[in-house]
């Protein structure tokens, strides 16, 4: 028919019309089921994929004009956006990418109308290979025996998170080490064997060189590039002690102060050994102090143990560390008559609360019997600190000798609970002062989920939270400041359903809609990768819910709802799987904790951030 098209001014309140023209409007001649496509039959995953479209009118006579363009359209669970260009009357080109790799089905439309055919199936293979967005998880918890193996598993991937690869190119192009930074050794991966499209299982030969180690992964076709988020830590755990290798004592101590010698030990590799009393007790390594008895303790740090007595004459006196079948050791203390008065002396500025891992530091004054300021270098040895118990301190104490009468004395609580801290001089009480211990940041977690759910049925999980040292994170505004969470399905898609987390009771929420195996993930706000994982089945009998792809910055929003807390016992979280997505990272494990101090003074809390680095000795308390 026709339309008139009229052009008005709004200048002033009464419209008038000021220019209009007719135009014909005729309808299109190409017919939807005279019309035809012909699409390519298979594409590589993100590259344009082209159809070409006869459009015919009912007499299958070419017909069609620029137009027309715009009324065809495409169809599909994978087609996104598509363009459609007219070539010449009859002649159309269309034009789509596909990102998912597999057989994909697309329709093709006239103004509604189906073409005939209207359906193509178009084989979609993988894109090159994207390190970035490739994947790598290890056995768990990575660690391994000296001359072990430890077991890892590499899953390429294109850009698009399809599965990708070729055996004949990936295993040049594949490569991993293990990095020691302590030792600067360096041993590349034993074996690389493809186990699945894109999947392949790495070992690697520790060897005798005990510690943690940088375990990297790469891939290299033309510019090497980092795998993921590699590279993983990796703890290799040395032999049993073979000997003691060397032995140190203070020069000098006081009367009935405690006076501590360490001894390092070592296995048959040369390697520090030993973390724990029992470790050492299973030797022969054995300590004694002429005129004094003596006892070994472990100091929190491999291979160290010290030797530990009292002496109460003025003199020289010689430590002896026997071992069967080896020299022994000997080093000499010179015990001296104390400067100070324990009952004179004080303390100031001890802080009331700090995090587990944070430096405690305080100062003690130092007087005489006539209360005047005394004491020397002489005199740190003789003072102690007791929190209840060695196993509480992440470091020994340790007392520095400032200035005539002041003294600064530090240590670091590891483990949370509320203490009264004892400062005693040769044995002597000098004062007290309570002490806060708190959780630290979080650094890892645990979920524990149901084994099975049925699709559409609420499950519930149950996580705990702790910092560096193993102490519990329960404090609810905590919690719901840093934690989120996501559900992923066996593929390592994000699910698409809602996800609660009530951080009063310690739990997630959510609703099964994935079939088979479904994995649940923690975050914490101010860490990379996950910090904990577990899965569970969903009940077949149900189709897929929809999904996305995986996000490393998941959006759910935790919430702290107000409840009851209920007691939950979840289950170590099991290793991560090379489908579980482009981020995941393995933590590493230790067996002493590496998380380096914070200093805390005075009333001042240490920071909820990330440890700070803090060991040297100077006396400015900006360090």
């Amino acid at each position: 028919g026709s339309a008139t098209v009229v052009l008005v001014s709004n200048s002033s309140a009464t419209l008038s019309n000021v220019a209009s023209r007719t135009l014909t409007v005729q309808a299109s001649q190409i017919s939807a089921n005279k019309t035809s496509a012909l699409c390519a039959t298979s594409a590589t995953a993100g590259e344009p994929v082209q159809c070409t479209i006869s459009a015919m009118d009912n007499g299958g006579v070419a017909a069609g004009t620029a137009a027309d363009a715009s009324a065809f359209d495409v169809t599909g669970e994978d087609i996104e956006s598509f363009t459609v260009s007219f070539i010449t009357s009859g002649t159309y080109s269309v034009a789509f990418a596909i990102e998912r790799a597999g057989d994909t089905q697309i329709e093709m439309w006239f103004n509604g109308a189906a073409l005939s055919p209207s359906q193509h199936v178009i084989s979609v293979a993988p894109a090159a290979v994207d390190p970035s967005s490739s994947s790598v998880s290890c056995t768990s918890p990575m660690q391994v025996e000296l001359e072990g193996t430890l077991l890892c598993q590499v899953q390429l991937r294109d850009e698009f998170s399809n599965p990708t690869g070729d055996e004949s190119v990936d295993v040049d192009a594949l490569s991993a080490s293990m990095v020691f930074a302590a030792s600067g050794s360096t041993s590349a991966a034993s074996s690389i064997v493809q186990e699945d499209l894109g999947l392949y299982n790495v070992t690697f030969s520790a060897g005798t060189v005990a510690g943690l180690a940088d375990v990297a992964f790469a891939y290299d076709d033309g510019a090497a590039a980092v795998i993921g988020s590699s590279p993983v830590k990796a703890r290799v755990l040395p032999g049993p002690i073979a000997t003691a290798s060397a032995l140190s004592c203070p020069n000098t101590g006081v009367i009935g102060a405690s006076v501590g010698c360490i001894i390092e030990t070592e296995d048959s590799y040369g390697n520090a050994a030993g973390t724990s009393a029992s470790d050492l007790s299973a030797t022969t390594i054995a300590a004694t102090v002429n005129g004094a008895s003596a006892s070994i303790v472990f100091q929190g740090i491999v291979g160290t143990y010290g030797v530990v007595f009292e002496h109460q004459v003025a003199e020289t006196v010689t430590v002896v560390v026997s071992q069967s079948g080896l020299a022994d050791l000997s080093d000499t203390t010179t015990i001296e008559a104390g400067a100070l008065s324990a009952a004179n002396s004080g303390l100031s500025g001890a802080p009331t609360s700090v995090k587990a891992g944070s430096t405690v530091k305080f100062s003690i004054n130092g007087r005489d019997d006539s209360n005047a300021a005394a004491g020397s270098a002489a005199d740190e040895g003789a003072f102690d600190m007791n929190l209840g118990g060695q196993a509480l301190f992440a470091s020994y104490p340790t007392t520095k000798f400032l200035a005539s009468g002041l003294f600064e004395a530090r240590f670091v609580p590891n483990v949370a609970g509320a203490y009264t801290v004892q400062v005693t001089y040769a044995g002597l009480e000098v004062g007290t002062f309570a002490l806060a211990v708190e959780p630290g940041p979080v650094r890892s977690g645990v979920v524990s989920c149901p084994s099975s759910a049925t699709i559409g049925a609420e499950v519930t999980c149950a996580f705990e939270l702790s910092d560096a040292y193993g102490n519990s994170v329960t404090d609810a505004s905590t919690i719901a400041s840093g934690l989120s969470a996501v559900v992923l399905d066996k593929t390592g898609f994000e699910v698409d359903t809602e996800v609660t987390i009530d951080s009063n009771s310690r739990s997630i929420t959510f609703t099964a809609k994935s079939v088979g195996a479904t994995s649940v993930k923690l975050f914490w706000s101010s860490l990379s990768s996950s910090i904990g994982q577990t899965r569970f089945t969903g009940a077949s009998g149900a189709t897929n819910g929809p999904t996305r792809a995986p996000s490393s910055s998941p959006s759910t929003s935790p919430s702290a709802a107000p409840g009851a807390s209920p007691s939950a016992s979840p289950s170590v979280s099991p290793g991560v799987s090379p489908n579980s997505g482009p981020t995941v990272g393995s933590a590493a494990p230790s067996t002493a904790p590496t998380v380096s101090p914070q200093e805390v003074s005075g009333s001042t809390n240490a920071p909820s951030g990330a440890p700070s680095q803090d060991d040297d000795d100077d006396d400015d308390d900006d360090d």
